[in-house]
């Protein structure tokens, strides 16, 4: 995700007004299905089909659905969850951290400690 991208994406849901109506639809969207429905449509067709259009990405339907989790899984985590520091952080350090976040969790600049853990973590999932 692009650095201008995010960054205007938290400054719009940083502003609680603006962020009320988005949160109030994910919230939604976890317990019904005609709610998950309309975001999916929207957030594909509107937003980020646009933005990976305007990349000239590679295999687009699957870079949309990437940078739909990306958001998704952002919005969900600082605004929804209020997970901390992240809730809390202001907008340039997130812009700034969340680049790195993601190169450390790349499998590609992984260590054998990490690549453990995500398999007992796998391992937990698949077992229950």
């Amino acid at each position: 995700m692009g650095e201008r991208t995010l960054r205007t994406m938290l400054t719009v849901w940083d502003d609680e007004v603006r962020r009320a109506p988005l949160v109030a639809m994910i919230r939604a969207a976890m317990s019904d299905d005609h709610a998950a429905t309309m975001i999916k449509e929207f957030m594909t067709a509107e937003i980020l089909a646009q933005l990976v259009r305007a990349a000239g990405s590679d295999r687009p339907d699957l870079r949309t659905t990437l940078l739909a989790s990306q958001i998704l899984g952002l919005m969900i985590v600082r605004y929804v969850l209020r997970l901390e520091p992240l809730a809390s952080a202001d907008i340039d350090t997130v812009v700034e951290t969340v680049p790195r976040a993601s190169s450390a969790a790349s499998p590609a600049t992984s260590n054998a400690a990490f690549s453990s853990t995500c398999r007992e973590t796998a391992l937990f999932v698949a077992v229950g």
